[in-house]
């Protein structure tokens, strides 16, 4: 079992999904279906209600036969806790990136440099650089 990244992946439910797991319905116009993960890969999701007044975030199973998601562990929710909520009508459920994964993308991908203001131009003219104190610069790396 991975943990797979995949842009653009977004599905409706069939019917009510409660607190179990999620039938998938198909794509939404424009996205791609989990099924791009590959059975009994996990990932992290989003489901939210039409009305948004219930969703979580969460770690999730896809599941090949029948198309779903195995809702796994639920890091957060619209009540605050770490409860699968009752998710309930068509839904709309979709892959979704954590900020702890998006902080730790941008700590391994960034090189610390310390400059002063004016050591960088662009186009001829000088570049305040750094931080709040300009002590430093983040400069991504290739």
């Amino acid at each position: 079992m991975t943990r797979v990244r995949e842009d653009s992946v977004e599905e409706t439910s069939i019917g009510s999904p409660g607190t179990g797991n999620i039938l998938l319905a198909g794509a939404t116009t424009g996205n791609r279906t989990f099924s791009v993960i590959g059975g009994g890969n996990t990932c992290y999701y989003r489901a939210e209600t039409s009305d948004l007044s219930a969703w979580e975030i969460g770690s999730a199973t896809y599941n090949s036969g029948p198309n779903s998601l195995t809702r796994n562990t639920v890091f957060i929710n619209s009540l605050g806790t770490t409860a699968k909520v009752n998710l309930t009508g068509t839904c709309t459920v979709f892959l979704t990136l954590l900020s702890r994964e998006i902080d730790a993308i941008s700590t391994s991908a960034v090189a610390v440099l310390p400059l002063t203001t004016g050591e960088l131009t662009a186009e001829g003219s000088p570049i305040l650089v750094g931080d709040p104190d300009g002590q430093c610069i983040g400069v991504p790396v290739a």
